[in-house]
Order: C-alpha cells, then structure tokens, then sequence
C-alpha cells in the first residue's frame, strides 16, 4: 500500500545564516565531514568569492541522533568546512588568481567576504515524521538533479 503523505503537515522555517554562524559557531551543530576534491573546493569557493547565487540547504532534526542533519547538498557544504579548517587549497581557479590559498593565506576582505556569506537554509521543523523526510529527501534531490 502507498502512503500518501498530506503536505499541510509539512512545516519548513525559512533562515538566512552566515557561513561564520554555520560553520566557525556551528549553530545547528551539524556534523561535517572533510573532502579532498579540491577542484569542488575551488569551484565552491570561487563561486562564494566572486557571491554567484548559492543553493539552498535543506535540514532537519534527527531525534535519533539528538542532532540536526544534512538534507541536501553536502558535498556544497563540505567543500565550505574543509576550506575553512585549512584543509585543502584552491587549485585552478577560473575567476580568481588565487591558486595554492588556503582560508588563512586569503586577504582579511576574503576571508571576511566568506565568513559574511549567506546561505539559505530551509529547516524542516521538528516533528515532522522520518518517513516524510525521507520523501522530501527524494524530492529535493529530483528537483535539484
């Protein structure tokens, strides 16, 4: 039998968070994990740099893991937080002469321009039931492909 799921009980709250609050004061204290593809890095962060529109990043609060997590979009985020604990470098940069910089090599007016970034966030409010997350999951990722 298929469930249809009544999207009026479907609540997002709309937020607009700075990369500093996302990530240096973890706000959601979300969990992030380091990648190594550095031209995703560089694209990412280049795209930040030079405030090309950024995509909306969807999260929820996982009772299970007493924790909000990740919807959407992580390998956009990711990229951020390697960046930013001096991970990985920006190589073959497109825009930017910025080649072999790290987040503490950058100018302080970078460094500040992605710390003042905005993103979107969409939080999906707590309980919301995990199987119509999961069918959100589904939908955002089709919307977005």
């Amino acid at each position: 039998m298929n469930i249809k799921i009544d999207p009026s009980t479907i609540r997002f709250d709309a937020r607009v968070e700075t990369i500093d609050k996302l990530f240096i004061q973890n706000k959601y204290n979300l969990k992030f994990k380091q990648i190594n593809n550095t031209q995703k890095i560089t694209t990412v962060i280049e795209s930040i740099l030079c405030r090309f529109p950024l995509p909306v990043i969807y999260i929820y609060y996982c009772e299970n893991q007493q924790s909000y997590q990740l919807l959407n979009n992580k390998t956009f985020i990711y990229s951020i937080n390697s960046f930013l604990e001096n991970i990985n470098t920006l190589e073959k940069c497109s825009f930017l002469n910025l080649e072999n910089s790290s987040f503490s090599n950058l100018k302080k007016h970078e460094q500040r321009r992605i710390l003042e970034t905005y993103i979107n966030i969409q939080v999906i409010e707590r309980g919301t039931p995990l199987e119509t997350i999961n069918t959100l999951k589904k939908y955002i990722l089709e919307i977005n492909n």
